[in-house]
């Protein structure tokens, strides 16, 4: 018999059973961005993006986003570039000529379930958001409460306790906080054209639109 050197929990370890992610929001990273053509319109072209999740448990599990950037259907390629927009401004990127400038950067992923047409669940990602000063709602952890001299509740005696911090921790990553969740249009299969697209060209007015179906 020859012994661990640990003790292992069932409930710490995560198993890709590829089940949607419990809805939430995650710190991730662009691993791929590439630009595709439709397979019905070489017209038509689309970005994609590869998201790696880095909180919790569910760390390297990935997510995909698909966003019409060239479309002869101009309220799709309207849909998908407001989509894309969502993501430079997370980013903080004040414009885009080349998708390889969204490689390696991270931020904070709105994920929801839905059910797709043939009756199966699975993620969307409905929002995005800066990961500075963000927290993954599934990994935030509270510190305990610092110690203050002085304080004197009763004469003669010193109470040494202050509120808690709101520090949270997150698989290293220090300082997020709680974003708030807002409804966001289902992403659509879209793609880039080569030109530079700045952020601010996209007025977040999504919800004048219904999510257009290719």
């Amino acid at each position: 018999m020859a012994k661990f050197g640990q003790t292992y929990n069932t409930e710490e370890i995560y198993v890709d059973d590829y089940k949607p992610l419990p809805v939430g929001d995650y710190l991730a990273i662009i691993e791929e961005s590439e630009i595709g053509t439709s397979k019905s319109n070489e017209n038509n072209n689309y970005l994609k993006l590869t998201f790696k999740i880095l909180s919790d448990k569910y760390k390297d599990r990935k997510l995909w986003a698909y966003m019409n950037v060239k479309n002869d259907n101009p309220t799709a390629q309207q849909i998908g570039l407001k989509e894309m927009g969502k993501v430079l401004r997370a980013l903080g990127m004040p414009r885009v000529s080349d998708s390889d400038e969204f490689l390696k950067k991270t931020l904070i992923l709105n994920v929801e379930i839905e059910t797709d047409y043939e009756g199966k669940k699975q993620n969307v990602i409905k929002g995005y958001k800066a990961a500075v000063n963000h927290a993954a709602t599934t990994t935030s952890t509270a510190p305990p409460p610092r110690q203050a001299q002085g304080y004197q509740s009763v004469p003669g005696q010193q109470v040494n306790q202050v509120p808690p911090t709101n520090q949270a921790v997150n698989n290293g990553y220090q300082g997020y906080q709680q974003p708030t969740v807002q409804g966001q249009p289902r992403q659509q299969v879209q793609q880039a054209n080569s030109g530079a697209v700045p952020p601010e060209q996209f007025q977040d007015d999504s919800s004048d639109f219904e999510p257009w179906q290719g």
